[in-house]
């Protein structure tokens, strides 16, 4: 399955390579593979989340012994996730990956790494993509899960799997022997992402008689390249101004679309968390002079409007 790896031209084998290992079976199947492609600089890195007790700490253990017998550098930290996401009023999911996000990019300026890889798969692609769909992430774009390569800062980010199955990695696993660890919330369908996964899927493939996949995939493909496109057409109409600040003027005169993508990629380029449909048709509220002059977004800040522009603050609350 080495073979089947994705990467970008760019990417140099020599230079050190951060390697995100929860201990599922996706990111041991990942190590497994990178160490039998002949990459040597690779250090493994381990955040445990707090939110399973005694399993995550199990977790934890799992991976040092892994780095143990690859013979690998480690770096491993703790941290109270749930108490986090309660303190920026952000769901669990979204304070999970803030959090791991930060711990890379320390581990990065450690070790002077500039690649992270990443254990994603086709299954994650298309239980993103539909996970996305159904709550609502604006426009084309919202479908999108995540590409095989992408910057994180100064990091870049690789997810060489992302052509290769569950069902292939599970029959990896068990060809080479490799123990892992087994998240018991994987299980469970308390969250909404296992529901799709546990429940969802299973029903689609039983319904349309074949794996649907590929085929949501393939959509996603298709509607990624169609908002490149509208996304290079905004950038070119110039609407913010020296500030970084959207022109009201010339917001007025876009078409609802483009008007909607342009408050989308806005509050991206902010860093803005929970960005969905709702959150966006809020905020168009604003290019309404007669409607409020502000909304609220996540993390104490919101969107204002003043003197023709719109722009980011924070609370003073």
């Amino acid at each position: 399955m080495i073979e089947r790896l994705q990467w970008p031209s760019a990417f140099e084998a020599s230079e050190f390579s951060l390697v995100g290992v929860s201990g599922g079976r996706d990111s041991v199947a990942l190590l497994d593979l990178l160490v039998r492609s002949g990459l040597n600089n690779l250090i493994i890195c381990h955040l445990n989340h707090q939110l399973r007790g005694n399993e995550s700490d199990g977790d934890e253990d799992f991976v040092r012994q892994l780095a143990n017998q690859y013979q690998l550098p480690i770096e491993t930290s703790s941290m109270p996730v749930s108490q986090l996401a309660q303190q920026e009023k952000i769901s669990l999911e979204l304070a999970a990956r803030h959090t791991r996000y930060q711990f890379f990019a320390s581990c990065a300026a450690k070790h002077g790494a500039n690649q992270l890889i990443l254990g994603h798969h086709a299954d994650d692609q298309a239980e993103t993509i539909l996970y996305n769909l159904m709550r609502g992430s604006a426009g084309l774009r919202g479908m999108s899960a995540s590409s095989s390569t992408q910057q994180y800062g100064e990091l870049t980010i690789l997810r060489p799997m992302l052509d290769i199955s569950r069902e292939e990695i599970d029959q990896y696993i068990k060809k080479h022997h490799l123990p892992y660890r087994e998240d018991s919330s994987n299980a469970e369908d308390f969250a909404v992402r296992n529901r799709i996964r546990n429940e969802l899927m299973p029903l689609a493939k039983e319904i349309m008689g074949r794996d649907p996949r590929r085929s949501i995939i393939r959509a996603e493909s298709m509607a990624v390249a169609n908002q490149s496109w509208i996304d290079q057409h905004i950038q070119s109409l110039e609407i913010e101004d020296p500030q970084g600040r959207l022109f009201l003027p010339k917001l007025q005169q876009l078409d609802l679309p483009l008007l909607k993508r342009a408050i989308y990629l806005y509050l991206k380029k902010h860093q803005v968390a929970e960005l969905n449909a709702k959150k966006i048709d809020e905020c168009l509220q604003l290019v309404d002079p007669s409607q409020a002059s502000k909304v609220n977004l996540s993390k104490g800040q919101f969107l204002r409007r003043k003197e023709k522009r719109l722009f980011i603050q924070a609370s003073t609350d």
